[in-house]
């Protein structure tokens, strides 16, 4: 008889542990609910219901999605006995997914990241996401994102149902948001690390951040067919960093979306400028848009985060001509475009992509009321060429 892996449960560490039949088991997982999901008759979902669930996921079929991980990871070899113990930690409650970090006992630990999905929005968009991984892990040759390493869904009793995916854990990445919490009134990035001192960044590395975000989000941008990542937020903490010796790395742990910019154009030069301009208009709009320590009043990053993301769309582009996916040429002659446009012509699309965007965003009001400012600052960004040579 094949011996089962021991199977615990937990929050956010090993200091709290949730045993079954225990009053936390018993009580309810906390969940945001839209006019759209409205509450169901049958009780509160529990969270002995999440961990149950988790736990049927990871041992259906033999512990396939777990064998399948420790393989592509190099820890395993297809054997069920070689699992010594599965610990699930109930990392947090975001807007759609409930991620835990499921730590696997083969003799050496490895950590994934299984996200879990409740509603029914949440369990279509978690196959999408899965989805869109896949497809960019695939085409670009690059490791900002997490691979996808099993997926499915799982239904246990009182008719209730989880998607979910198994993937990629980014060790030692964390967290970051802006703060004022530094005690001179100024917001600068704070870093989700755990420790018992605030970790704040230097106002260089904050800079980088920014740019690297963007410098992501341009990676994998296509030119011919004008997709991009679309649907992310600095304040779900769809971004994590690892300082490292005065340097950032970065990684974008989550793809909501991968959908083009124009729907059915045909591209040509022109169009694909235009796209170029709009996609980097776009980029630097909301690479600014954050909310206090992540939870508090939305909050705007100011001149940093769009210098930033001017630079760090240049060096994305240059990223793909490095791999060999653009011709040089695509961003010499961005570069000269953009110097082309008057400071006027950028205002008069600023506002009109602004006034696009849907009445009920609730960083509507904050990205108005920088505009001004922000506009200012592009324009100065784009046109410092000395700054983005190629």
């Amino acid at each position: 008889m094949t011996r089962k892996p021991e199977f615990s449960c937990f929050l956010a560490n090993e200091k709290y542990s949730i045993r079954p039949g225990g009053p936390k088991w018993r009580s309810a997982l906390p969940i945001n609910r839209t006019p759209l999901e409205p509450e169901s008759a049958v009780r509160p979902l529990t969270y002995g219901d999440y961990f149950e669930a988790v736990r049927v996921f990871l041992e259906r079929d033999q512990y396939k999605a777990v064998v399948t991980a420790l393989y592509c990871v190099g820890r395993g070899n297809g054997d069920i006995e070689q699992i010594q113990a599965i610990r699930v930690f109930l990392v947090k409650h975001g807007q759609y997914y409930h991620p835990a970090r499921i730590e696997i006992n083969c003799g050496k630990l490895s950590s994934f990241v299984l996200n879990v999905a409740v509603s029914a929005t949440a369990r279509e968009m978690i196959k999408k996401e899965a989805t869109a991984l896949d497809l960019l892990c695939t085409r670009f040759p690059y490791f900002f994102l997490p691979k996808v390493y099993a997926r499915g869904e799982v239904c246990i009793d009182g008719g209730r149902d989880f998607g979910m995916f198994l993937g990629q854990w980014f060790e030692g990445y964390h967290e970051f948001h802006l703060s004022r919490g530094n005690g001179d009134g100024n917001s600068r990035i704070i870093v989700w690390d755990g420790r018992p001192a605030k970790h704040f960044l230097s106002p260089e590395q904050t800079g980088e951040v920014y740019t690297r975000a963007a410098l992501i989000l341009t990676a994998y941008y296509n030119p011919a067919t004008f997709e991009r990542i679309t649907a992310w937020h600095h304040a779900a903490g769809d971004f994590v960093i690892r300082p490292d010796r005065g340097r950032i790395i970065m990684k974008l742990i989550t793809v909501r979306q991968y959908a083009p910019l124009f729907e059915n154009a045909q591209p040509d030069v022109h169009l694909m400028l235009e796209a170029l301009q709009f996609f980097l208009l776009d980029l630097s709009l909301h690479m600014g848009l954050d909310r206090l320590d992540g939870v508090g009043d939305p909050t705007w990053a100011g001149d940093r985060a769009v210098a930033g993301s001017v630079d760090g769309f240049f060096k994305g582009l240059m990223l793909q001509v490095k791999v060999g996916l653009i011709p040089r040429e695509i961003v010499e002659g961005c570069r000269e475009y953009l110097a082309a446009v008057s400071r006027a012509e950028w205002i008069d699309m600023i506002v009109s992509v602004v006034n696009r965007y849907d009445a009920s965003l609730p960083d509507l009001p904050l990205i108005r009321f920088n505009l001004d400012q922000y506009a200012a600052c592009l324009y100065r960004s784009v046109t410092d060429m000395d700054r983005h040579t190629i």
